[in-house]
């Protein structure tokens, strides 16, 4: 798998005694959550530097992140404990929040590409690579039957991310090219479509045009990881 290059530091133990908290305050409404100051500043470096160096949430260990979706964090949350995403041995509500196992995955892919971007605006690596991973496998399985993600989705990942050649952004376009039907493409909102997301797609169907390659050819996960270099690579080829 991925190597985790962001967290060089001693996992903390949030078992100890006497552990520092630091207050979330999460949306409008300022949902709040009491984490492991350890847990959160190992996870991230923005919340490292927010909560040890010279701002002021540092003295009153105290973040609000306005714009974010409460849920979404929960999720950040749930895999902040856990290291993983909801399952069913966890409580019904957030595995049907995750989940609700709906003709076509749309919940699902919804919850990724938001955690997603959530992981990239707040610099949680390791979280980062797992959704494109568990999005990779999501969309990837025929049996699981899973929908294209819509204008929506696209639109949100390409304005959050701000950069075509984003992993997340270039799966986006592997995808439509490989899985699209004339269908996919509705006359009311081909307007809609985010430039760099149209420009991907016209590029890797000029490619299929030429015969290199085509829509029967796999995609691969690896090229969705944030490798540093190829021996990492090879060994990630080898798990994944």
């Amino acid at each position: 798998m991925p190597q985790n290059n962001t967290q060089d530091r001693e996992v903390p133990r949030i078992s100890r005694q006497n552990t520092m908290h630091a207050t979330i305050l999460v949306g409008p409404s300022k949902a709040c959550w009491t984490l492991p100051l350890d847990l959160l500043t190992h996870a991230s470096p923005f919340f490292r530097a927010a909560l040890t160096g010279n701002f002021l949430e540092a003295k009153t260990k105290t973040v609000t992140l306005p714009c974010e979706d409460p849920q979404i964090f929960e999720f950040f949350v749930h895999w902040l404990y856990t290291s993983r995403f909801p399952a069913l041995t966890d409580a019904p509500s957030l595995v049907a929040e995750w989940d609700p196992q709906e003709p076509g995955g749309e919940t699902k892919t919804h919850n990724l590409v938001h955690l997603h971007v959530f992981c990239d605006r707040y610099q949680i690596r390791t979280l980062r690579i797992k959704t494109m991973e568990e999005l990779y496998v999501h969309m990837e399985d025929p049996a699981l039957n899973t929908f294209l993600p819509d204008l929506e989705i696209v639109q949100y990942a390409y304005e959050n991310l701000g950069d075509d050649e984003a992993p997340l952004c270039r799966f986006l376009v592997d995808a439509q090219c490989h899985w699209a039907s004339s269908q996919s493409w509705g006359a009311d909102d081909t307007g809609g479509w985010p430039l760099g997301f149209l420009t991907g797609v016209l590029r890797l169907y000029s490619v299929f045009a030429q015969g290199s390659g085509g829509r029967e050819s796999y995609l691969d996960a690896c090229d969705y990881h944030e490798h540093g270099d190829e021996g990492e690579r090879k060994a990630c080829e080898g798990v994944f």
